[in-house]
């Protein structure tokens, strides 16, 4: 359909990435290419200098909702490609618990971004007063500035 020969192409089965008949070039050029997907993915996140663990550790509705549909679209991999190979899952059972895992994994994802929509993480970090918020770092400084040219000191 791309114009991929069958051999080129990606599949998401552990098998294909372990295999000795795929070659190392093309797992390497598939392997960069999620690398670039993921880092294009996770980076804006990094670099928005948002406490999202912090969040999290403070049990904001959508951070949680967006770890969680992330550790659930994982577990719905992990199981496809590991669980259901290892134990051999017949009737269905796994399929069943892999597309369940990866569809509320989905859906997860969807209410945190809905949610973040209502309002940014940077606002909810604000509200739920976490110190290193922007406005309560020019509040200190502004604090410690005035301290500074009265000579009185922060810590007497």
């Amino acid at each position: 359909m791309l114009g991929i020969a069958s051999e080129h192409a990606v599949h998401f089965r552990i098998d294909w990435w372990l295999s000795s008949e795929t070659s190392v070039g093309v797992r390497a050029v598939w392997a960069g290419v999620a690398l670039a997907i993921l880092a294009a993915t996770l980076l804006p996140f990094a670099f928005a200098r948002i406490p999202w663990f912090w969040l999290f550790s403070r049990r904001d509705a959508a951070v949680v909702a967006l770890f969680l549909g992330a550790g659930l679209l994982v577990s719905g991999y992990v199981l496809d490609d590991f669980i259901e190979r290892i134990f051999d899952m017949e009737g269905g059972l796994g399929e069943a618990l892999e597309e369940g895992s990866e569809y509320a994994g989905q859906l997860g994802i969807l209410a945190g971004s809905v949610l973040l929509l209502r309002a940014s993480a940077s606002d909810r970090a604000a509200r739920l007063d976490w110190p290193g918020h922007w406005v309560k770092r020019r509040e200190r400084l502004a604090t410690q500035r005035a301290a500074d040219t009265t000579g009185d000191t922060a810590d007497s």
